[in-house]
C-alpha cells in the first residue's frame, strides 16, 4: 500500500521527463513509471534500457512502504489533463486510485519486482554549467542516422579540455571548452540518448550540472534528479588530419545576413537542385542558384576576404545549419579548394567550428 499527496505543478515538471523515453518501446514493463516511496521523498524512474532516468518529489508526506508501476504515457495525460492545485495517490490491491478535484481515475498496476534496477554511478563527479553543456549538446545536429560510429555525439576529454563532435560524413560539427576539472574518457550517444538529455537537461533549474562516465554507462546529475545512457560500442573517426588542413583564404561575413541570404536560396535549391554557388570577391559574397523549372536567385551581402577570390559550391541546407549552430553572429569561412572540406569558425571565446564539404559544381 501506497498513499501521498502531490502539487499538480511538481508532477508536470516530473512527468515532462517520461513519455519520450517509454512512448515507444513494445515490453509492457517497459511502458511503466516505477513509482518507489524514499527516506523523505518519491522517486519516479523509467527506462527503455538503453536510458534510465530517475525524479525525485520532494516535500511530500506519504503513508506505506509499497512501491509500483503504471502505464508512463497514460499517467502523463491523466497528470497534465489537471487543473487543480494539488493530487492525490493511492496504490492498494494492485490497483491505483488518482484524485484530483471532481476527477477520479481508477488505473491497473503492478507490483514493480519486474522492473530493471539500475544502479546510481558513485564514480569520480565532474561539474560544468548546464547552459555551456546544452551547446555542446547541440553540435549532434550532423550526427549521421545511418552509419553506426557516426550515429550520435561523442564526448571526448583529454585533461581539462571537453570535446563534442559529431558528423555524418559530409560534415563535421566540433565545440570544445576549457572544464574546471581533469578527466580522460572517449565515448560516444546515441542520438537518442541526447535528445532526451537535451530535453532534461532544458526543464532543471540548476545552473550546475554534475555527469560521471563508468564504462558504458554515462551519468548526468541535477539536485533531484539523473539520467544514466548507455554509451555506443563505436570508436569514432579520427579527425585530426581534417582538423590539420592548410587553407588558402578566409572571408568574414555577419551570419544573421549570410543565412538571410541561404534561406532565399532554398526557396529554389528545394525543389530539384541541392547546391548554391558561392562567388567570394574582396568584398562581397554573391549567392547564385538556378532550378530546371522554377528559374534562378542571384543575391550578395557584404563580406571581407583574404585571399583570391574563389567561386565554391555547396548544399545550401548543410552549409546553413552550420552557420546556425555556431553562437557567434560574426563569423569566418576557411577554404582550401574547390573540394576540399570548408571549416566555419565563430568569432568568441568558445572553441567552435564546423567543417563541411563543398561539392562538384
Amino acid at each position: 500500500m501506497l498513499k501521498f499527496n502531490a502539487s499538480v505543478s511538481e508532477l508536470k515538471k516530473i512527468m515532462e521527463l517520461f513519455p519520450q523515453l517509454v512512448s515507444k518501446v513494445i515490453d509492457d514493463t517497459l511502458k511503466c513509471i516505477k513509482i518507489i516511496p524514499r527516506d523523505g521523498y518519491i522517486e519516479f524512474q523509467g527506462t527503455d534500457l538503453e536510458t534510465f532516468v530517475s525524479v525525485k518529489l520532494n516535500n511530500v508526506q506519504y503513508e506505506g512502504d509499497e512501491a509500483f508501476l503504471v502505464d508512463g504515457v497514460i499517467l502523463s495525460e491523466i497528470i497534465d489533463s489537471f487543473k487543480e492545485e494539488t493530487a492525490s495517490f493511492e496504490f492498494e490491491n494492485g490497483k491505483l486510485k488518482i484524485t484530483s478535484g471532481k476527477a477520479k481515475f481508477n488505473l491497473p498496476s503492478n507490483v514493480s519486482q519486474q522492473f530493471p534496477q539500475i544502479e546510481k554511478l558513485t564514480s569520480e563527479e565532474m561539474q560544468m554549467k548546464r547552459s555551456l553543456f546544452f551547446k555542446m549538446l547541440d553540435v549532434a545536429y550532423c550526427a549521421s542516422n545511418d552509419i553506426k560510429a557516426l550515429a550520435g555525439l561523442n564526448l571526448k576529454c583529454a585533461d581539462s579540455l571537453l570535446r563534442a563532435a559529431a558528423s555524418d560524413g559530409y560534415r563535421l560539427a566540433i565545440m570544445g571548452v576549457i572544464v574546471p576539472f581533469k578527466a580522460n574518457f572517449d565515448f560516444i550517444i546515441s542520438n537518442k540518448s541526447v535528445k532526451i538529455i537535451q530535453k532534461f537537461i532544458s526543464k532543471i533549474d540548476d545552473e550546475q550540472i554534475t555527469f560521471r562516465f563508468n564504462y558504458p554507462n554515462f551519468q548526468v546529475e541535477s539536485n533531484d534528479a539523473f539520467i544514466q545512457v548507455r554509451t555506443l560500442n563505436e570508436d569514432f573517426p579520427n579527425i585530426s588530419k581534417i582538423l590539420d588542413t592548410k587553407h588558402i583564404l578566409n572571408v568574414s561575413y555577419h551570419a544573421p545576413e549570410f543565412l538571410e541570404a541561404l534561406d532565399r536560396v532554398m526557396v529554389i535549391t528545394k525543389r530539384d537542385n541541392d547546391k548554391v554557388l558561392l562567388d567570394i570577391q574582396p568584398d562581397f559574397i554573391r549567392f547564385y542558384a538556378e532550378g530546371k523549372e522554377v528559374g534562378n536567385i542571384d543575391i550578395s551581402i557584404p563580406a571581407s576576404l583574404e585571399g583570391e577570390p574563389i567561386k565554391i559550391y555547396f548544399n545550401p541546407k548543410f552549409l546553413y545549419e552550420a552557420i546556425k549552430h555556431i553562437t557567434s553572429p560574426n563569423q569566418r569561412l576557411y577554404i582550401s579548394g574547390e573540394l576540399t572540406p570548408a571549416k566555419i569558425i565563430g568569432d568568441n571565446v568558445l572553441e567552435q567550428f564546423a567543417i563541411v564539404s563543398p561539392v562538384r559544381s
